[in-house]
């Protein structure tokens, strides 16, 4: 092999000496080049790598061969192998159409020693199988816990992504592969930005999380423009202890412990945002002592809707301007009940009965609740004071 320079000089580190370039350089000097260039590449290759999922028939996340894209011989969040560092944290494992009719992935985390880390997992709007679901596949002498890390990555413009559905299908992080029969092999979800985590839905599809996401101080942001929703049914309970916000979009809440355990935003005030209290669920799957903030009025408001065969208590309800709605929906009276301790709490929007369904409301907690606002609240099921105060404040003859 030979590597030859037009015109310029070459510098021998041993000597400092220079020595003008006209021809080849000998086999060693070049191939410790070649070296040199090729470890110069590997290094930045990962400032934001695309695996994109292709095979007809695997269903392993960890055989380099069921990807194309990234780097050859790697998998997505893959570090180790042939090339040095080839396999970093900015990785974004990618699905699209695929022949595999089970659509459900394991990750072998055996061989991980019980944790992966990449930047984001995206389904892509050509995906083509009804449900793309991920979980461990570890065999019974291998990781019974294992933590999938997020550490978030740009899509579609928006920064710190750590989940995203631009499609039809619905994308599911499970605890475990399907078809894995062994209960206790759990994948967990670990936010691993201490800041914001984004899940964007920009499809009709959805994103269930059916497995515990942990992160301290970690916040998660629920966006995108899509009427696709993302759903939380974890039978363990969320340790992650940021600010949930639903920016756009609707997030549901399907748990059976603690889905949110830190305080909540819902809206931004410039398009619809929903949280929801699903049927056939834990009705405490809002720590007690969250509090939650709305923005936006009208057909911008940020709702939280209770289900009528839920009872959930929250650590206040907070608005100005009108912002926000709280209201049941389904037929039957809907409970909620807020617990106000040390700071006071005021909201100026609207309490409601659903279309189907009336409301209920508690206040309890040393600390007062406000409602305040100049639109009467319509919701017609009891109101209880267990304890504190709750004030009246709507403007005159406004209820």
């Amino acid at each position: 092999m030979k590597i030859e320079f037009p015109t310029g000089r070459f510098i021998r580190p041993a000597l400092h000496r220079a020595t003008t370039i006209g021809g080849s350089l000998p086999p060693l000097r070049s191939a410790l080049l070649v070296l040199l260039a090729c470890g110069m590449l590997a290094g930045t290759l990962h400032a934001q790598t695309t695996y994109t999922y292709s095979t007809t028939g695997g269903d392993e996340w960890t055989i380099p061969g069921n990807w194309t894209g990234g780097v050859f011989g790697h998998f997505p969040g893959d570090g180790n192998g042939a090339v040095a560092n080839a396999g970093t944290a900015t990785d974004i494992a990618a699905f699209g159409a695929i022949g595999n009719a089970a659509a459900s992935l394991g990750i072998d985390f055996n061989s991980l020693n019980g944790s992966l880390t990449l930047g984001a997992i995206q389904l892509l709007s050509s995906a083509n199988q009804l449900v793309h679901s991920i979980g461990n596949s570890s065999s019974a002498a291998g990781q019974t816990s294992a933590t999938l890390a997020l550490t978030g990555q740009t899509i579609n413009g928006i920064a710190n992504t750590i989940l995203s559905n631009e499609s039809s299908r619905r994308l599911t992080l499970q605890p475990r592969q399907n078809g894995n029969a062994a209960a206790s092999f759990n994948m967990s979800i670990a936010l691993a930005s201490g800041t914001d985590n984004v899940i964007q839905i920009n499809g009709s599809g959805d994103i269930f999380v059916v497995t515990s996401i942990s992160g301290t101080g970690s916040n998660l942001i629920i966006d995108g423009s899509g009427a696709g929703v993302v759903r939380l049914a974890t039978a363990a309970s969320n340790t992650y202890s940021g600010i949930t916000t639903i920016r756009h979009g609707t997030l549901d809440l399907g748990s059976t412990a603690i889905a949110i355990a830190g305080d909540i935003v819902i809206g931004d005030g410039s398009g619809p945002a929903l949280l929801r209290l699903l049927n056939g669920t834990n009705g405490n799957q809002i720590a007690d002592t969250s509090f939650l903030t709305f923005n936006g009025t009208g057909a911008n408001a940020g709702t939280f809707q209770v289900h009528p065969s839920r009872t959930d208590t929250v650590g206040g309800l907070v608005s100005t301007g009108g912002a926000g709605v709280v209201e049941s929906y389904a037929a039957g009276t809907a409970f909620l009940s807020v617990n106000v301790d040390n700071t006071p709490r005021d909201f100026s929007g609207i309490l409601q009965n659903g279309s189907a369904g009336a409301l209920a409301f508690t206040k309890s907690g040393n600390a007062a609740q406000t409602l305040s606002g100049t639109v009467a609240n319509t919701y017609t099921g009891k109101t209880l004071v267990n304890s504190g105060t709750l004030i009246l404040n709507k403007t005159d003859g406004v209820t």
